[in-house]
């Protein structure tokens, strides 16, 4: 809130209509502003985003699919018979080893698979075509809030303005009065010292004086608390 109230008081320095000059905003700009920058607008339209990117969410389910699968084996031996009916082993090959009288040698083998599947919803009894519509209108109800958020804001920004450059236009005003009256306090002071008045006219000068001194304080307080 502290910096809306700098933001304002920047702003209520010229009035409605007058051109941007740097560093002092007019009204329209603050309400520019406020629908672009006010937090709650910002928030606002990215939930509004959010919902908007559920309605191609929904959508997807009608969309065609394509699944493919990819498989590979290999396999590896190494077989030794202790016994074998080969005429290539002999007697004397079966007596020099019995743990090995034969090597049938390395054995390698690898298979390698592909799958392609394609699959395209055709009808599901209005599932879909009902998770969609519940997302349109969710995106329309978001883009109305964002509407309203922006309506508010701009609300707010524009009653603070008002109230503000009331305010401080208020001040400027009870200071050019108490200018006034102390030079009205020292006409008097002149008059009772030529003897042309009686003091008392002094002092009722004096007393205005120091009531427009309280009127200007009231002013800045009531600006500043439009400025919180």
């Amino acid at each position: 809130m502290h910096a809306l109230g700098l933001f304002l008081a920047l702003a209520a320095r010229a009035p409605a209509g007058t051109p941007d000059p740097e560093g002092v905003l007019t009204l329209d700009a603050v309400l520019t502003r406020a629908l672009e920058e006010a937090p709650p607008v910002t928030s606002a339209k990215a939930q509004a985003n959010v919902v908007r990117s559920r309605i191609d969410i929904a959508d997807a389910a009608s969309l065609p699919s394509l699944d493919g699968v990819l498989s590979t084996s290999a396999l590896a031996s190494n077989g030794l018979s202790l016994l074998s009916t080969s005429a290539q082993c002999s007697a004397a090959d079966f007596a020099s080893s019995a743990a090995a009288a034969c090597g049938e040698g390395v054995r390698a083998n690898g298979d390698v698979g592909v799958s392609l599947e394609a699959r395209w919803l055709i009808f599901d009894f209005g599932r879909t075509a009902e998770s969609v519509r519940s997302a349109l209108l969710s995106a329309n109800a978001a883009d109305a809030d964002v509407h309203s958020t922006s309506l508010q804001a701009a609300v707010a920004a524009g009653t603070s303005f008002l109230a503000l450059s009331g305010g401080l236009a208020l001040v400027d005003a009870r200071k050019q009065i108490v200018d006034e009256r102390q030079r009205l306090l020292e006409v008097a002071h002149g008059r009772v010292a030529a003897g042309a008045a009686s003091p008392i006219e002094e002092t009722r000068a004096q007393v205005s004086l120091e009531t427009a001194k309280v009127d200007v304080r009231t002013a800045e307080a009531a600006a500043a608390d439009a400025a919180c």
